[in-house]
């Protein structure tokens, strides 16, 4: 099964558009590579607007850091949680940030 654990969460607002960025770092655990989740997970990210990086470790986790709008990173955890179609076992506990 797949673990998911927040690290770090910033936050930062520009007064000028009155949007708050929040940041999160997060590990995924499992089966996670080999089975196209570093790709899924980009692929939900541009989709739902939010920017930043996902990669394959050494130790077989995924790392991703992503930065946007709170309800937009919400909704890339939800899908974080579903994971791809390859992934056998979706589950994830509860990313809080």
């Amino acid at each position: 099964s797949h673990r998911l654990k927040t690290v770090h969460v910033y936050e930062s607002s520009n007064l000028s558009s009155r949007t708050v960025t929040k940041r999160i770092e997060c590990k995924i655990y499992g089966r996670v590579q080999m089975v196209m989740y570093r790709d899924f997970a980009a692929r939900r990210a541009r989709a739902l607007g939010v920017v930043g990086e996902v990669r394959n470790e050494d130790d077989g986790t995924v790392s991703l850091v992503a930065e946007g709008e709170e309800d937009r990173l919400n909704l890339l955890v939800v899908e974080l949680r579903k994971g791809p179609l390859l992934s056998p076992k979706r589950k994830l506990p509860t990313c809080i940030f």
